[in-house]
Order: C-alpha cells, then sequence, then structure tokens
C-alpha cells in the first residue's frame, strides 16, 4: 500500500518539475558570487582588526572610527548589486540565452 502511495507521488513530481539546465559557466559565476562575498566580509571583520590604527592615524577616537566602519557594513547591507539595464529589479540581460 505504501509502495503504490510512494510511486504515485514519484511520478507527480517527475511531471511537474522540468529538466534543468545548466548554464557552462554556472559554476564559475557562483564561484566568483562567493568569493566577491567572501571579500567583502573580510573587509569588515579586518578592519574591525586594525581599528586602533586607523583611528591613531586619522586623529580621531576608537569610537568615531568604529561608527565609520559600521556605517559602511550597513551600506553594503543595504545597496543591492546594480542590474545590467539599470533598472530596479530589472532582468534584461542577464538571462543565459546565447
Amino acid at each position: 500500500m505504501w509502495q503504490k502511495a510512494y510511486e504515485a507521488q514519484c511520478i507527480a513530481h517527475d511531471q511537474k518539475t522540468p529538466e534543468r539546465q545548466t548554464h557552462p559557466r554556472a559554476k564559475l559565476t557562483l564561484f566568483a558570487l562567493a568569493f566577491g562575498s567572501f571579500c567583502i566580509g573580510t573587509s569588515e571583520f579586518a578592519s574591525m582588526g586594525m581599528i586602533q590604527s586607523f583611528a591613531r592615524d586619522l586623529g580621531i577616537p576608537i569610537a568615531q572610527a568604529t561608527t565609520a566602519i559600521a556605517a559602511y557594513a550597513v551600506g553594503v547591507v543595504l545597496e543591492p548589486p546594480p542590474s545590467r539595464s539599470g533598472q530596479p529589479g530589472s532582468t534584461e540581460g542577464l538571462s543565459y540565452s546565447s
């Protein structure tokens, strides 16, 4: 009884799921996104480790230097990457078709 229900569910799932077509450069694209995210995140953590040097070299209190780095981090989080067409939410020019 359970086997019949399972087989029917598998058949229904296979009929609804289209075949996935992968782009030839999908792995490279994923690597570029992951590496970029790693670099942005690392820049924020590394700058916090050198906060005393920043504050001393700029002649500002540590609290003010910390606020500047926090403002940069918030800007990175809130600002989405620009699309290729320049319109927010647009996917024009981002398709994988040749």
